[in-house]
């Protein structure tokens, strides 16, 4: 009993000492808000999965607070994550049901057209591949295979809001906030995945690979740390980032 007392002191100090590092510490109130309390995005899952990834997403946050370069490991992070949420956004904008509140399907190279693929891009691709393990083939239609891809959606967003709220406190950004390079990384995650779907599922594709390509660039440009990687690809190609 004594030893299981001398841990749990032991554990919230070191939760205090970690805490006065203010990136923990924002962390930790991003969490809250975009995940921990937030029904929207944590309805349907047990109080244990929610802390569970609640626990994940805070010890990310903890290896970007004391990292040698704290930008460029949630950099890190967010690229990762950002690409998979932007696959699984593609699946859930399949639903005719879904509204398009971002305005994503008006992109050149953007569609979420894959409603009547989805059994097929079940197969094919990786990430949808991998999450639909354990389904008995019965069970995977396109409603089936969106509400995995939902579920799983609404984790990764979150943990790409928390990373994004960390990558503004770590001045990751540009000052002028209609140039800063979020928002055109992640429409360039979006026409880069639809394009890998098409091409993984043998679909027609709705722009050419070179094009596609160039968004691959994008994405490169950011985990190498380019300052401002959607001006930096703006001039390169010569040609304003979609959206």
């Amino acid at each position: 009993m004594f030893d299981a007392l001398r841990e749990r002191w032991k554990s919230s100090r070191q939760a205090k000492e970690l805490l006065r590092n203010p990136t923990v510490a924002l962390a930790r109130d991003a969490i809250q808000k975009l995940w921990t309390n937030n029904r929207e995005s944590n309805d349907g899952f047990s109080p244990q999965a929610i802390q569970k990834q609640a626990g994940g997403m805070m010890s990310r946050a903890v290896e970007v607070a004391y990292a040698e370069n704290s930008a460029m490991k949630n950099r890190e992070f967010l690229s990762g994550v950002a690409q998979e949420t932007a696959i699984l956004e593609l699946i859930v904008l399949s639903n005719p049901k879904t509204k398009d509140v971002n305005n994503y399907r008006g992109i050149p190279g953007v569609t979420g057209d894959f409603w009547n693929h989805l059994p097929t891009i079940g197969k094919t691709d990786p990430i949808i591949r991998e999450l639909l393990q354990g389904l008995p083939e019965s069970a995977e239609t396109a409603n089936d295979i969106h509400d995995v891809c939902l579920l799983r959606y609404r984790i990764c967003h979150s943990h790409m809001s928390v990373h994004n709220v960390l990558r503004l406190h770590l001045k990751d950004c540009h000052t002028n906030k209609d140039l800063d390079w979020f928002k055109p990384f992640y429409r360039g995650c979006l026409v880069w995945e639809e394009a890998s779907i098409r091409q993984n599922a043998d679909l027609p594709q709705l722009i050419e690979p070179i094009e596609a390509i160039q968004f691959h660039a994008l994405i490169e440009m950011v985990e190498e740390g380019v300052r401002y990687p959607n001006l930096e690809w703006e001039h390169k190609f010569g040609r304003p980032i979609p959206g």
